[in-house]
Parts: structure tokens; C-alpha cells; sequence
């Protein structure tokens, strides 16, 4: 998988684009410091918000997470691309070390997460 990083002059707003494989979604995450902005470039999503049903996103789609709040997002249908916006910055480069491949391995994906403010939920 691929992420392409956007600039962060003031770091107040952070982006990245994540291609998201069908065999490997997101896992359970909580931005404790981040608000994010989901949408959907290519492809289909699922998000599961808390403990809710999964709401599905098409492109030109977008989901609001708010900060605290546990998600998780899957690929069902096929690769798919997201654009993710994260305020403050931060939070985004987690979700994109979640999906490069090769991955991060364990010990460093927990230390980015703990460095940015991303609780991983087992």
C-alpha cells in the first residue's frame, strides 16, 4: 500500500492519501488529540463508529470522527483510496503506518501511535 504525505507548514492541519486493501482494514483506533475527516477518493468503505453498524462510503463521501471516539474502517469491495485530514496534525501519519506495506513493526507502530495521540484498540 501506498500514502502520499501532504505539506504541514504550521501543523494544525495534517493529510495523507491511504490506499486501503480489501484483506487488511484499519483496526480499532481512538485519536484522543485529533478530530478527523474521512472521504473516500476510490473504491468503498466501512466505518464502524463506537459500537455502531457499519456505515458505508462511496467516493465523493466523507465521515466526521470526532475526537475520543473508537472507529474502525474496511475495505469490502476492493482496493480502495482515502483522503484523510486530521486537526491538529498528527493523528494521520498512525493511520497511514497502519496500511504501508511492508508495515511498521509492532514496537514502532505502538511508539508513532503513542507519539501522536493514537490509542490502538485490541
Amino acid at each position: 500500500m501506498t500514502t502520499e504525505e501532504g505539506p504541514r507548514p504550521d501543523a494544525r492541519f495534517g493529510h495523507r492519501v491511504i490506499a486501503l486493501a480489501p484483506t487488511l482494514g484499519l483496526g480499532r483506533v481512538r485519536m484522543r488529540t485529533a478530530d478527523l475527516l474521512v472521504s473516500v477518493l476510490t473504491g468503498e468503505v466501512e466505518i464502524v463508529r463506537g459500537t455502531g453498524a457499519a456505515r458505508g462510503l462511496r467516493p465523493g463521501q466523507v465521515a466526521v470522527i470526532p475526537r475520543g471516539e473508537v472507529w474502525t474502517a474496511s475495505a469490502p469491495t476492493g482496493p480502495t483510496r482515502l483522503l484523510v485530514v486530521a486537526h491538529p496534525a498528527g493523528p494521520e501519519s498512525v493511520l497511514a503506518a497502519m496500511c504501508d506495506d511492508p508495515p511498521l513493526t509492532p514496537q514502532a507502530l505502538v511508539s508513532l501511535a503513542t507519539e501522536e495521540g493514537v490509542e490502538l484498540i485490541l
